[in-house]
């Protein structure tokens, strides 16, 4: 109401569904992480593995991109490989893949950005910025 550009108080309001939307995800993916992905890793993630990736100050990134350029191999163990329910496990991380990591955060994300540049754009000639 303190624009009288209509397309600028438009563009306004999507973007803060956007934003809202946005956040909804995250908190989607928040729940099935904790649900889902979390007690997979805390049952049967190797941190022995783990620590030896990262020794010294390494990051998990600098560590990865170290391990993968020299041929050194650290053995990874699957704990509690006899309670693993291989059916479910393949199953929440197909899930967890195809509906919290790619498919709908990559639309939300595309149309905050859409929405954002025009906003810039409808910015930039209501107030001759350049």
């Amino acid at each position: 109401r303190y624009f009288k550009n209509a397309e600028f108080q438009r563009l306004v309001g999507d973007l803060t569904v956007t934003i809202k939307n946005i956040y909804d995800r995250q908190e989607l993916e928040s729940r099935q992480r904790a649900q889902y992905i979390d007690p997979l890793i805390i049952n049967h993630y190797d941190y022995d593995f783990d620590t030896k990736l990262k020794s010294g100050d390494n990051t998990i990134f600098t560590a990865t991109e170290k391990y993968e350029a020299n041929h050194e191999i650290v053995p990874y163990q699957i704990n509690g490989v006899d309670k693993l329910e291989r059916e479910k496990t393949i199953n929440v991380l197909s899930f967890y893949k195809a509906n919290v990591i790619s498919s709908t955060r990559t639309t939300f994300l595309q149309k905050y950005m859409e929405i954002n540049t025009k906003l810039l754009n409808e910015l930039r000639k209501e107030f001759y910025l350049e």
